[in-house]
């Protein structure tokens, strides 16, 4: 059984974690959203005897480039929130139910897998190709600066899909209907 009180404790930092990433992915994105707005609206704004390079951060990163970023951002912090809600109710089942030898906790876990490299590349594609319909109709958004940021999240789908098979697997050498692991089948 201590196996078992290792992965509650686990699935209990887990469960924080899913939520602290949350939060974060919240924050972040009316952070990203504010900003955007706040570019546009800078953008657009007169601003009288203001010399306007003073608001460009650098000569290098034009009004373009910051806007097509942050448009970037929000589709991944979307998805981010996503995965880590569905993370967050994993844990939590996980938790109320004392061990993740259940078929349907196995089913979950199978399901963000596939969720967090379905989101994962989905996110990167759709901020690759609108960076490049961008580029050609306004340069000034320069080339795509994630190139190899987009499929961070596979490996973590793949190793959850691996994890899902395993419980999926002891669940049923445990032999119970639901999964149940006690002490005596331990």
């Amino acid at each position: 059984m201590k196996s078992l009180k290792t992965i509650q404790v686990l699935a209990k930092i887990g469960k924080v974690l899913s939520k602290i990433v949350q939060i974060f992915c919240i924050v972040g994105l009316v952070l990203c959203l504010l900003g955007l707005g706040s570019w546009i609206l800078l953008q657009n704004a007169d601003l009288g005897n203001i010399d306007p390079q003073l608001v460009q951060l650098d000569k290098e990163v034009t009004y373009e480039y910051v806007i097509a970023t942050m448009i970037c951002g929000i589709i991944a912090l979307v998805a981010e929130i996503v995965v880590s809600t569905l993370a967050y109710r994993y844990f939590k089942h996980e938790l109320e139910e004392g061990t993740p030898f259940r078929f349907k906790l196995a089913d979950e876990l199978k399901r963000l897998g596939v969720v967090t490299i379905v989101l994962s590349v989905a996110a990167f594609l759709i901020c690759d190709i609108g960076w490049r319909i961008a580029y050609n109709y306004v340069p000034a958004v320069g080339k795509f600066p994630f190139e190899s940021a987009g499929y961070s999240q596979v490996g973590m789908g793949i190793a959850m899909l691996i994890v899902a098979v395993i419980c999926r697997c002891a669940t049923e050498k445990i032999g119970e209907t639901d999964g149940a692991l006690t002490e005596e089948n331990a």
